[in-house]
């Protein structure tokens, strides 16, 4: 998981995966041949036994080869991996079933075995539930997931009805078999489209995030299975219609194909060796949500109509498949009535969620900035004013630290409650992030502001925290037009009065005065100068690590933007995220002091190269230290220690860590599995968050990984 811990283990996936390819497509080409060849020529009982062993070995191969891949496998994937590798003995077992009837001299138009067929309906579930559920992480909401799945077994009961129209009504006139055979054909062409569906989820639709190689010839010929599943019913006019077609034989050697390839794919991953640091499968990237609400209602719609108007009027149907196309076409139309509600439950859901802050139910920061600048017009059109208050929980950081995140996030909504009853009714309350709050107050004077101020204030004071201490706050006033002429410059001058207020008269309030603010901003301009300084110190000297290797050219860059969005998502003040920030670019500024040899090594680490790469902390530690920022000096220290006491330099364990170090932590292993190394591609968003996921409690803060799980997956589009 972490970056060393991972380039201490680095398999040679690009080369290894392809040695064992051109000796497999030989077997497969003699297998394959040798069926055709056998299934084509004059029948010959006694040859029987080669032609089904020529068609069982690849599925046996690669229900073994799985079977050894998901005993060795990492915990984070074995689920995945024991599913398939159950899924895939299952279906071999049930050819074996059907093959071993064959050389007993049985025919399979007479009747197929109803334990193989028992156990291909039950293999072809669990293959499909698998795959879905690898595809289908936290990134989506539960209204998504249940969405997608109806969506997924609306084009399945669309491929049974067009089966049942196409191929099985005409053959049916053949005679070869019954209604309810006929159906049953049918069906198992949609269980084979839904496998299709779940497979096609899993290569997803960028390229950056397509699985490792070896994964990617498993899912390979998995997809060839399936689409030969789906294609189930040329097998049926092969084998009872036309036997001399060779339908039959051609879907046969496809579900060869499909077990042969991925028979190739577990045992590339055998050869490179089965190792839990080789890494999760990575996962796809999600289709705009927006693009699949609004097109797969329209063929499930048509299909729907088209089933309905066959059912009712072709007189070609025979009364016996009248009742299955109705009841298809109604299936069907209940699936789009029911995904439209769902699409419409999950948008106003959505819409809720983008325009309600979480925490505190108030109007989250982009819907108070369209409420402000609506105010804005409005008092330009009648010759108006809108008065601004900014208000800030004073020391709400300290509070969060010894309280928790979730004592804090109750003060927070006690706050905003507390601001929202001493508002006027037309004035509008948000959250402008951290402990920062807003209030809008259209048509107001600031002696109406100041009045509002004062009781609102007294309202927070009134607020006990979780520590039994009252709450306290101080706020900034600005008024339009008199000391803005726009909603950006009125910002900025309610957030300059906040500013003020808190540096010279903390639990109470400031209005907006240009001499006084002007006085303070030349004060403030030499201290802020001087931090700049020390900013852009810190940031050339990120780049020059990050430069020395290319493959990690943006990674500090890349932490400092997840650490920022993550401290906003809990809440930490706004300085407190600019040190955060600060950190996050030096976190990997000891490794100036790592060789290049070892920095950019392809193959494996000796144990003697591992311990001269996790000296990079402690060098940091000391790199930072003398730049002057003592504060953050333990979080680059830390940020490689596990929540379980077994990471490094010093084994701490919890809340030893310390809790920015914890934060660091995850941000930087989230963007070292997302970016592609020499030894090894990048997994996908959706991958790396559930990597963090199964690494909870063990390697990670809970606390701090649940809520970079929810901001992940709130951006990560479904």
């Amino acid at each position: 998981m972490d970056a060393e811990a991972t380039a201490a283990q680095r398999p040679e996936a690009r080369t290894a995966s392809v040695r064992p390819i051109a000796p497999l497509v030989a077997l497969w080409l003699l297998l394959a041949g040798t069926y055709l060849v056998l299934s084509v020529s004059a029948p010959d009982q006694r040859l029987e036994s080669v032609r089904q062993a020529a068609y069982l070995l690849p599925f046996w191969a690669a229900g073994i080869s799985s079977v050894l891949i998901a005993l060795k496998a990492a915990a984070h994937e074995r689920r995945l991996l024991r599913a398939l590798a159950a899924a895939i003995v299952l279906v071999a077992t049930s050819e074996t079933l059907v093959s071993a009837r064959v050389v007993l001299g049985a025919r399979i138009e007479s009747g197929w075995p109803v334990a193989a067929e028992v156990l291909t309906v039950a293999a072809a579930v669990m293959m499909i539930a698998a795959l879905a559920r690898a595809a289908d992480l936290r990134a989506y909401s539960t209204l998504a997931r249940v969405r997608h799945g109806i969506d997924a077994v609306g084009v399945a009961l669309s491929v049974v009805a067009v089966v049942l129209v196409l191929v099985v009504v005409p053959l049916s006139r053949e005679g070869v078999f019954t209604c309810a055979q006929g159906v049953a054909a049918a069906a198992y062409s949609g269980l084979g489209a839904l496998l299709l569906i779940s497979v096609a989820a899993n290569f997803g639709l960028d390229v950056a995030s397509s699985p490792e190689p070896w994964f990617r010839r498993v899912l390979g010929g998995l997809w060839v299975y399936a689409l030969a599943t789906t294609l189930w019913p040329a097998w049926l006019y092969g084998t009872m219609v036309r036997p001399t077609s060779a339908w039959d034989a051609a879907i046969e050697v496809a579900w060869m194909s499909g077990m042969s390839l991925a028979f190739a794919g577990m045992l590339a991953r055998l050869h490179e060796g089965v190792r839990p640091s080789a890494g999760v499968l990575p996962l796809p990237q999600r289709m705009p949500r927006s693009h699949v609400a609004v097109a797969a209602a329209i063929p499930l719609g048509l299909t729907a109509s088209v089933v309905f108007s066959i059912a009712a009027g072709a007189t070609s149907v025979p009364d016996g498949y009248r009742g299955p196309l109705f009841v298809l076409g109604g299936a069907i139309a209940a699936v789009v009535a029911v995904r439209q509600a769902l699409a419409v439950l999950e948008n106003r859901r959505l819409l809720t969620m983008l325009s309600t802050d979480p925490v505190t139910g108030l109007h989250a920061y982009r819907p108070f900035q369209d409420a402000l600048q609506t105010e804005l017009d409005i008092a330009d059109r009648n010759g108006g004013t809108v008065a601004l208050v900014m208000f800030d929980i004073d020391g709400f950081r300290g509070l969060n630290e010894e309280c928790g995140h979730e004592a804090g996030d109750a003060a927070l909504k006690a706050a905003g409650d507390a601001i929202a009853c001493a508002v006027r009714s037309s004035d509008v309350v948000g959250r402008l992030g951290g402990d920062e709050f807003a209030v809008i107050m259209g048509g107001a004077s600031l002696e109406n502001a100041e009045r509002f101020v004062v009781r609102a204030l007294s309202e927070i004071r009134a607020v006990k925290g979780p520590s039994g201490a009252p709450l306290q706050a101080t706020a900034g006033i600005a008024l339009y037009p008199v000391h803005a002429g726009g909603r950006g410059e009125l910002m900025r001058c309610a957030a300059g009065s906040l500013f003020w207020a808190k540096r010279h008269d903390r639990g109470g309030f400031a209005v907006y005065d240009p001499k006084v603010i002007t006085a303070l901003d030349a004060k403030d301009e030499i201290e802020q100068l001087e931090v700049e300084t020390q900013v852009r110190a810190v940031r050339a000297l990120a780049v020059a690590v990050d430069a020395r290797d290319a493959a990690t050219q943006f990674h500090s860059k890349n932490v400092a933007l997840l650490a920022t969005e993550l401290g906003r998502e809990l809440g930490l003040p706004h300085e407190h995220v600019r040190r955060l920030e600060i950190a996050a670019l030096l976190h990997d500024v000891g490794k100036i002091g790592v060789s290049d040899r070892v920095l950019r090594k392809r193959g494996p680490l000796t144990a003697a190269e591992v311990m001269h790469v996790r000296e990079h902390s402690v060098l940091g530690e000391r790199i930072v230290r003398s730049s002057g920022f003592d504060d953050i000096a333990p979080w680059v220290r830390h940020h490689h220690e596990r929540y379980d006491g077994t990471g490094y330099p010093d084994g701490l364990r919890g809340e030893g860590i310390p809790f920015e170090a914890r934060l660091l932590a995850v941000c930087d292993a989230f963007d070292a599995m997302t970016s592609e190394r020499p030894y090894r591609f990048a997994m996908s968003p959706s991958a790396a968050l559930h990597e963090i996921d199964c690494c909870i409690g063990s390697q990670f803060d809970p606390e701090i990984a649940e809520a970079f799980i929810a901001l992940m997956g709130r951006k990560t589009p479904m």
